[in-house]
């Protein structure tokens, strides 16, 4: 597991920082900014139906780490990392040892975990990680002849708490985590550790119940206004649920493939053979699963499927595929139990195939593992196509953070930056971010002072050269990429090339050029 951890690690560390840009994730890093700066404790998150858990995680990296933009991210890969190796215990459970090194390399390869869930700084990242390991300690509670295992029932409590706390969309999950309970756990119904556990899961919760008590349920309405934002104010009629939950099973396909394309369509994506072997395997895995006895993943992925369309419409991987990553690993389990069971029987299973198609059981198994490897290298495709495009469309924090260096690296540590108001463009329609949003959070990090203006408006000029703002040198970022378009802007304000260098060279800086707006002598 060590060696599945050290390749998980390797795959995401490249463009980990870079791709993709920084979306609304700004969100949770401002907020766990304030807690490590000692300007606030919050309850919630910013929304606030998503408990603060997570921002005093990234809280705590600051303190370790330092106030750096690459904390989040450096944190949020960390919990990528813990995500896969959470995995092996579930797949374990299900299937033995090697089913559950090959689950955690299924979850190690899948292109959404490495793409997002252990990249993007959401508190939405974290889920699979506490729904994994409260599947695990669930299906594990009861040991032989219905003993109840006290620790696993309170470690199931406390993960599923901390689930709830990264995300409400939980509560789509917990309706076949009951039904599970009652098919196959009835032992924890007559024991007090059940009733602690959930116990447990409200005080995991409390920040959130202390919130809603105190502003009369708000995490509740931003939560009903989030859902009709979704909806784009459509009202919920059956066919658009059904539309919705179609749209569910075809995100769910595309997750499980690891299809992380920016521009493809549903034929696309059904008519994509490398996406069938795995979306197969999953079906006939959840239907093997069922029949040894765990309904467990059979009835989440129906849970899922039943609650989660009345309140959302958005499954597409890119970037949305963070409402069905929770279900992956308890798929993958599956899959790899399914694998690892047929194997097992390829001398019966040869022996009943060869009225059909002769064979020996070493061929068989030789399938098998050409299969395994197949769905464990075939993700990785998608991923190296996904790192190929994304620059094309602007999506990549690489020239934010080539600007921020340059800034940066200005002798004077009392430099300020204005920022072009053009800059406010969202990343060719891909998530729910700017460059602007990017640079406002590497300068609130860094603690330089900044504002945003209207360069290209000739009634803004003078408030640019004001005698106050003239007191200290200022760099002014533009978001016109082509020189040539910021040839009258440089004349007008009186805009010097930098003049400092940069460790690593800042010719990189040229998607977002740089100008000094120098301080005037003899003002100040």
């Amino acid at each position: 597991m060590l060696s599945v951890g050290l390749v998980a690690l390797l795959l995401r560390l490249p463009e980990h920082q870079h791709i993709p840009a920084f979306t609304d994730e700004r969100n949770d890093i401002f907020r766990a900014l304030q807690i490590a700066r000692g300007e606030a404790l919050p309850l919630t998150n910013d929304p606030a139906y998503i408990g603060s858990f997570w921002n005093y995680v990234l809280a705590a990296g600051f303190w370790i780490g330092g106030e750096s933009l690459l904390v989040p991210r450096i944190v949020v890969l960390a919990v990528g990392v813990l995500g896969v190796l959470a995995a092996y215990p579930l797949g374990c459970l299900w299937g033995g040892r090697p089913a559950g090194v090959l689950t955690a390399l299924f979850v190690a390869t899948s292109a959404g975990h490495i793409a997002f869930t252990s990249r993007v700084a959401w508190s939405h990242s974290t889920t699979p990680l506490f729904v994994t390991l409260g599947c695990w300690a669930l299906v594990s509670a009861c040991g032989r002849r219905g003993r109840v295992r006290a620790g696993h029932v309170l470690l199931a409590g406390l993960a599923w708490g901390l689930a709830f706390q990264t995300h409400p969309t939980v509560l789509a999950l917990l309706p076949g985590l009951a039904l599970f309970v009652l098919m196959r756990r009835k032992p924890l119904l007559g024991s007090r550790w059940l009733y602690l556990a959930a116990l447990l899961f409200v005080g995991v919760n409390l920040n959130l119940l202390a919130y809603n008590l105190g502003t009369g349920f708000d995490s509740i309405e931003e939560g009903i206004e989030q859902s009709g934002e979704y909806a784009e104010g459509a009202p919920l009629t059956w066919r658009l649920y059904l539309e919705r939950a179609a749209l569910l099973l075809l995100g769910l396909f595309q997750s499980l493939g690891g299809a992380v394309d920016l521009d493809a369509g549903p034929a696309e994506l059904l008519l994509d053979p490398g996406l069938w072997p795995i979306a197969v395997l999953a079906v006939a895995g959840l239907a093997w699963q069922w029949r040894r006895g765990n309904p467990l993943p059979a009835l989440l992925v129906a849970s899922v499927l039943v609650m989660l369309p009345l309140v959302n419409g958005k499954y597409n991987l890119v970037p949305n595929g963070r409402y069905l990553a929770p279900l992956l690993p308890l798929l993958f389990a599956s899959v790899a139990a399914l694998l690892l069971d047929v194997f097992r029987m390829a001398p019966h299973v040869a022996v009943a195939l060869s009225r059909w198609a002769p064979g020996p059981s070493p061929a068989l198994r030789a399938g098998l593992v050409a299969v395994a490897t197949f769905v464990v290298v075939h993700p990785l495709l998608y991923l190296r196509a996904y790192h190929a495009d994304v620059p094309a469309v602007g999506w990549t924090n690489e020239p934010v953070f080539a600007t921020l260096a340059l800034i940066e690296a200005h002798p004077d540590p009392n430099v300020a930056v204005i920022l072009d108001r053009s800059l406010n463009v969202h990343y060719a329609g891909w998530g729910n971010g700017t460059p602007r949003d990017a640079f406002e959070l590497g300068l609130t990090v860094s603690r330089t002072p900044y504002r945003v203006a209207d360069v290209r408006d000739d009634d803004n000029t003078a408030k640019l050269l004001d005698r106050a703002g003239r007191c200290r040198e200022q760099v002014v970022v533009l978001a016109q990429r082509d020189p040539g378009q910021n040839d009258e802007v440089v004349r007008r304000l009186g805009l010097q090339p930098v003049w400092w260098s940069v460790a690593g060279g800042a010719s990189r800086v040229g998607v977002y050029p740089a100008y000094l707006l120098p301080r005037e002598p003899g003002v100040c």
